[in-house]
């Protein structure tokens, strides 16, 4: 699959773009703070409707505008697809006994071929891509949160049944959530947490497995990318680590559930179940994002990420399209040289820099160059 064009409306500081891409290496180049990684949050945004950088979508309209506009080209295989993102900016009024109050609520808009969606599937369908950025440190060290993230959208882009479980069940969990909230007894309470309960075991259960499957294969994709790239043979994995884990899953969760009822019931919230699960990634059995250096760190962001472009490539037969943003910056020559032997000649890539001297270390050929001003490309 590859973005043969993209045209960008009043994204971030993007007022107005139309570019038409390389199918093998596009660069774009200029100071920092100038829009660069805006355009490649623009090309992810298309993809999962959502900014790589956490930003909330109301934030990612231009300053003092009230929409935004995306449209790309995605070729896939013979076949060509329009693809379009509207997001705009509805202030409504609030009417309350005391005052009117003004709040903004975004209405988003994605198109296949001018034909509105609903489900985000339908692009992971024709249109994907992988971003190695900064923040991916994150992923490493801070919340269990960005790694549950992490894992249910790499899964959910080529599993269409982990996406059914899991929004059944967040939404189970958010129904059982509202009942502990309540302020009710436990007795009162435990008749609609048993019929609850049931549904959050089977549903969670599922997620549990797959979330097993899928580590396992992450693992050694993301393993033998560490090899490549530090040209080293110790072991790195990494580890799922469920907030259920036994031989009979069912049984352990309804265990859980009903140990920690009372106290659930206390702080008004579920303290089990996959919401609760974590990874953790390893090198020599050293926790790498409690105790590893920074340049482990990196090293390990980027042999995650690659593992995600292979598994959805051996998941789907296509390759996403890579967005890298400033990875060759803390890299030094040989883990550069390293990492661009991984990089097939299939995949179609976009790159942000400030520095133009990696070109000369690589065998880079077909590539285009843009730079990038005051979110302006200049010719």
């Amino acid at each position: 699959m590859f973005l043969d064009e993209l045209k960008v409306r009043n994204f971030c500081n993007l007022k107005s773009l139309s570019l038409k891409f390389s199918l093998k290496l596009n660069i774009f180049f200029g100071d920092n703070a100038q829009g660069k990684t805006n355009i490649l949050d623009a090309i992810y945004f298309l993809n999962k409707a959502k900014s790589f950088r956490g930003k909330k979508d109301l934030y990612l309209i231009q300053w003092n505008g009230n929409e935004f506009f995306l449209k790309g080209n995605i070729i896939d295989e013979d076949n060509s697809h329009q693809l379009t993102i509207l997001l705009q900016d509805s202030k409504i009024e609030v009417k309350n006994e005391i005052k009117g109050e003004i709040k903004s609520e975004v209405k988003k808009e994605i198109r296949i071929d001018n034909k509105k969606i609903n489900n985000q599937s339908k692009v992971f369908e024709i249109f994907n891509c992988v971003v190695f950025s900064p923040e991916d440190l994150y992923i490493l060290t801070k919340s269990p949160v960005l790694r549950r993230h992490f894992l249910n959208l790499l899964i959910a882009q080529v599993n269409e049944k982990y996406l059914y479980y899991l929004r059944r069940y967040q939404r189970t969990l958010l129904s059982r959530n509202k009942i502990l909230n309540e302020k009710k007894s436990i007795l009162e309470k435990n008749k609609v947490l048993e019929s609850l309960d049931h549904l959050l075991i089977s549903e969670g259960v599922e997620i549990i497995k797959i979330r097993h499957e899928v580590v396992n294969e992450l693992s050694k994709l993301a393993a033998q990318v560490y090899k490549e790239i530090l040209s080293v043979k110790d072991l790195f994995e990494i580890k799922y680590k469920p907030s259920i884990s036994s031989d009979n899953l069912e049984k352990d969760f309804y265990d859980k559930l009903h140990k920690y009822r009372e106290k659930e019931s206390i702080r008004g919230f579920t303290l089990v179940g996959p919401h609760k699960d974590d990874l953790i990634f390893t090198f020599r059995e050293v926790n790498i994002g409690s105790f590893g250096s920074q340049g482990q760190k990196r090293i390990t962001a980027i042999a995650i990420r690659f593992a995600e472009l292979f598994y959805i490539y051996k998941k789907t037969k296509k390759f996403p399209i890579l967005l890298l943003d400033d990875v060759f910056s803390d890299l030094d020559k040989e883990k550069k040289r390293n990492f661009i032997n991984l990089l097939n000649d299939q995949i179609q890539i976009f790159i942000t820099t400030s520095n133009l001297e990696f070109l000369k270390e690589t065998n880079f050929k077909n590539y285009m160059l843009f730079q990038v001003k005051d979110g302006c490309v200049l010719e």
